[in-house]
């Protein structure tokens, strides 16, 4: 009996522990850079939403309202956050931002949609891919504008026909992917003889799949470039599933490139893989690891050799702006064409080329966005020269 009250009591609390994560939807994780915190006041929103409101220190009365709608807790929202409170200040400072997490749950975006209508939001920021993919299937059409931030790639993934022409909806589209060929010219730059490429994604990340993995495999096979499918789940032992698909993967391009010296990893967009970037550096050997997320070259030992995509901030500096043009009435939703920012950032780390033994091409070097060097230490952000304190 006493046994069977124990487990009970586990059971229970574990039950609780798992709802209470399943409804929740604190914004605790979202931060202000130091530069914001006294100028940005926010306020929880009540009720079972759990919002918060975001409204300049200096404003009363706003004039327009923005309902920031995204899926999941994210440091790259949290960035992006920052850069619409930047480009506010500057363009118009008369705003306020009701924040809301909806946690991949439809039902709970449709609901927070409601909320922001019956308190005249003029405008909707769909911040993630799977907030595009909701605003693109459900609210395609409606009265309220919306702009997609930070997002994968909308015409790829089907939602508008083209990058120019506009979606001619309510709906105004950015990305935060480049075009295939962009990505390409750059990686063989690098590589101009490349026999073999593996990419790593998570197969269950679909944005990635569509945008990303399949364009890319075609790509490979049109141009009689051999890959590797490097998918690794986040089901498993992540970890070692990675490792172990490296190994296999080393073998596979040995094969196609004895030596290894025209091969290259190709590592997306897919969090649950970038984010394991210490594990893919420990096992690639002196094959370059190369990404379309341009912050994995950075200052550490494990930091990739190059990237070329678009930064988080800056992508969401292009939302912004369109947000600006809509809300101010200069341009309708529907009339933009897909924001891409260009030219790419390009990211380089010197400290991981001299460790795998690689030599980067001038032309990589001399366009670089970031530059990281011999010892890890940023020499170019943004374009600009960092200069020493010596």
């Amino acid at each position: 009996m006493q046994k069977n009250r124990t487990f009970f009591i586990i059971y229970l609390f574990l039950s609780l522990v798992t709802l209470f994560s399943q409804t929740s939807y604190s914004q605790d994780w979202l931060v202000l850079d130091d530069e914001f915190q006294d100028r940005w006041q926010w306020n929880e929103i009540g009720g079972d939403l759990e919002g918060r409101l975001y409204r300049s220190s200096k404003i009363q009365n706003p004039t327009y309202k923005v309902l920031i709608l995204c899926s999941k807790k994210s440091s790259s929202y949290i960035r992006a956050f920052n850069k619409l409170l930047e480009v506010a200040e500057e363009r118009i400072p008369s705003i306020e931002f009701l924040f809301f997490n909806f946690n991949k749950d439809t039902l709970r975006a449709s609901e927070i949609v409601e909320y922001g209508k019956n308190n005249n939001v003029n405008l909707i920021m769909a911040m993630g891919s799977e907030a595009m993919v909701f605003s693109s299937q459900v609210l395609k059409g409606d009265n309220i504008p919306i702009v997609t931030c930070i997002n994968k790639d909308p015409v790829l993934l089907g939602f508008v026909d083209d990058y120019t022409s506009g979606s001619g909806s309510n709906i105004a589209y950015t990305s935060v992917n480049l075009p295939l060929n962009v990505n390409m010219e750059w990686l063989l730059k690098l590589r101009p003889n490349m026999r073999s490429i593996t990419i790593l994604y998570d197969p269950n990340h679909s944005s990635v799949v569509g945008s990303e993995v399949l364009p890319l495999m075609n790509y490979l096979k049109e141009n009689d470039i051999r890959h590797f499918d490097g998918a690794v789940s986040a089901d498993g032992d992540l970890q070692k599933d990675l490792s172990e698909t490296i190994r296999k993967s080393l073998d596979f391009m040995s094969h196609e490139d004895p030596g290894l010296k025209n091969s290259l990893f190709w590592v997306t967009s897919s969090t649950n893989i970038f984010s394991e970037i210490e594990t893919i550096s420990a096992n690639t050997g002196i094959v370059p690891v190369a990404s379309s997320v341009p912050n994995l070259v950075n200052g550490a030992e494990s930091s990739a050799l190059l990237a070329v995509g678009i930064d988080r901030r800056n992508s969401a500096n292009l939302a912004a702006l369109y947000m600006v043009e809509i809300l101010t009435g200069n341009s309708e939703p529907g009339d933009l064409p897909v924001g891409i920012v260009s030219p790419p950032d390009i990211s380089i780390s010197f400290q991981t080329a001299k460790t795998i033994g690689e030599t980067i091409p001038f032309e990589i070097f001399e366009n670089a966005s970031f530059v990281y060097g011999y010892d890890g230490t940023l020499l170019r952000e943004y374009g600009k020269t960092i200069k020493s304190n010596d």
